[in-house]
Order: C-alpha cells, then sequence, then structure tokens
C-alpha cells in the first residue's frame, strides 16, 4: 500500500481559538499546474471544525506570510486582527 500526503496543517487548542501553526500543500499541489485544488481550504476547513468541537464558533487563527494574506482574504474570507494575525 501506498500513501500519497496532498498537504500538512500543525494546531494548537488556544483560549477562544483554534491556532493554525502551519499549513503547506504539497509540492505537485503549488502554483497554476497543481494537481488538486482546495487542498489548503479544505485544512483550513478542518481547523474550523475542530475550533467548533471546543466550543471556539469555528475562530482559527494564523500568522501567513505577507505574500498569502491578500489570497487568504479573497479565497477564505479571512480577516487581518492585527498586523500579522
Amino acid at each position: 500500500m501506498t500513501s500519497t500526503v496532498y498537504g500538512l496543517i500543525s494546531l494548537n487548542k488556544g483560549e477562544s481559538f483554534v491556532f493554525m501553526n502551519l499549513i503547506e500543500n504539497a509540492p505537485f499541489n503549488i502554483g497554476k499546474s497543481k494537481n488538486y485544488l482546495g487542498v489548503a481550504g479544505n485544512l483550513v476547513a478542518y481547523g474550523c471544525k475542530l475550533s467548533k468541537e471546543h466550543g471556539f464558533d469555528g475562530v482559527v487563527c494564523l500568522e501567513p506570510k505577507t505574500a498569502l494574506i491578500p489570497h487568504y482574504e479573497k479565497a477564505l474570507g479571512a480577516l487581518m486582527i492585527s498586523k500579522k494575525r
């Protein structure tokens, strides 16, 4: 049996949100020639699911790479709550 990793996420439970330490797509899922759409979005959705299960109303937090901020705002509806988050 072989397994393929499409993306990874690292999560921590905060006091009122789930913090996403890391979100990464596999190299073959980056850029215009990616194999699969929505991998990172599904990882974020999983973080939101865990947040709801912990009673945080689906709230997640991350410190994105500066170049990805407009992408997260457009693709996921993310809002900046501070200079880094």
